[in-house]
């Protein structure tokens, strides 16, 4: 597959993409999930929908592991509501109102503002410097060695976001990594390197042995979904004394 069919997925209004954050030995078998997302988008609405399970952040950020498959959050231009399942007890709903999309409540949950146009793979996809050489074509799709500028994709907590000696650092960086473009049916397949800039970044330390991998299943070829907002919505207040 030619690297212009990448130009396909960085035009889709609307898609799916799951990812992984890895930390494993430096010899490419990644063995401990950091954290894991899903999430949908649609560009057009905006809309922004992520499920976000196994996070140290978040369970930092909390005090604790969030029961069931985790935390989810959606966010249009004008809210961020976040779905906890604990907040049914105290709140009479599990959905709860963080603010907007600039001014809200996500730094409690240990997470940097998202704009709800953003795609975070294809901000990857978009950062990578000059134009990718094929390393192996076969007939399942092509393999192409990356290099990724300014730290896209790696997410840094709410406090590395707004330190300018992180950012620094991030805007300097140069990630190597790998996209497998499918022939066929299928995701096409983001994986970057972030070891150097890592700790910076998420406060998680690397051994000397290890490495800090992300990676991104993107899915373009799917039905447009519901982005109705959900009917009952508490107000942030019901929810704050039990979040830390």
């Amino acid at each position: 597959m030619p690297w212009s069919e990448v130009e396909t997925y960085l035009a889709a209004r609307y898609g799916r993409y799951r990812k992984t954050d890895w930390l494993g030995p430096d010899n490419g078998t990644p063995v401990n999930s950091l954290a894991s997302e899903i999430v949908q988008f649609d560009r057009d609405v905006p809309y922004h929908d992520r499920s976000i399970s196994n996070s140290a952040a978040v369970t930092e950020a909390l005090g604790h592991q969030p029961p069931g498959s985790g935390v989810r959050f959606v966010t249009t231009d004008a809210v961020t509501l976040v779905r906890y399942p604990s907040a049914m007890e105290t709140c009479g709903t599990q959905w709860v109102d963080l603010g907007d999309a600039e001014e809200n409540h996500l730094a409690e949950f240990g997470l940097a503002p998202v704009d709800p146009r953003d795609v975070e793979p294809f901000e990857v996809l978009s950062s990578i410097v000059g134009e990718p050489e094929p390393v192996r074509v076969d007939a399942d799709g092509t393999l192409y060695e990356i290099t990724v500028a300014g730290g896209a994709g790696l997410q840094p907590t709410s406090a590395a976001a707004a330190d300018p000696g992180v950012l620094e650092t991030l805007a300097g960086a140069e990630s190597p990594g790998y996209v497998f473009l499918p022939a066929g049916v299928g995701p096409l397949e983001l994986h970057v390197d972030y070891t150097d800039i890592a700790a910076a970044a998420t406060g998680t330390q690397v051994p000397d042995d290890a490495s800090y991998r992300s990676t991104w299943l993107i899915n373009i070829d799917m039905p447009e979904f519901d982005t109705a907002l959900p009917p009952e919505v508490a107000d942030w207040s019901c929810l704050e004394d039990s979040v830390r």
